[in-house]
């Protein structure tokens, strides 16, 4: 077992969950792979370095889950002249079954909230431990909303509520 293998875990008789992700970081979609094999119910049918590329890439290998990285220039996943949100409500048109996995550096409420408010089911900040990651991968294949613990912590203080 490593130390990927800490979440819960699907029996064998669960179909496993497919994984697709979106980044434009070469090492992050590296490490994004390497979690993604080290979970026995997931399988990784694609890895794109842009949004054009994975909207391609759906069309021929169906993903259940797709992690998208919020990139911290809003052009940087080259979807032209599409900002992140835009990218999430056009992969939601193209693939309503997806689900979709927000990753980002960013850890303000207007973030999360035009994440949300686009389609996305998660939002985990890539400062968060893997167990988090790979918890949202599977709350959003079930359609389950998930939040990481920092950004849930925080929250309320982020929206102005006291």
């Amino acid at each position: 077992m490593s130390a990927f293998d800490l979440d819960d875990m699907s029996t064998a008789d669960t179909p496993r969950i497919r994984v697709a992700i979106v980044c434009d970081y070469a090492i992050t979609r590296l490490g994004y792979t390497l979690i993604i094999d080290e979970q026995p119910d997931f399988e990784l049918v694609g890895s794109y370095e842009n949004g054009t590329d994975a909207l391609d890439g759906l069309s021929r290998a169906p993903a259940d889950v797709l992690m998208l990285d919020y990139a911290t220039n809003l052009y940087a996943l080259d979807f032209r002249d599409l900002d992140d949100a835009h990218q999430v409500q056009l992969m939601k048109q193209k693939f309503p079954c997806l689900a979709i996995v927000v990753t980002s550096v960013r850890r303000d409420s207007n973030t999360l909230s035009h994440a949300m408010d686009a389609g996305a089911l998660c939002y985990v900040h890539k400062s968060r431990p893997v167990l988090e990651l790979t918890h949202a991968i599977r709350a959003a294949a079930r359609g389950q909303f998930f939040v990481d613990s920092y950004m849930m912590s925080n929250l309320p203080s982020a929206i102005g509520m006291h």
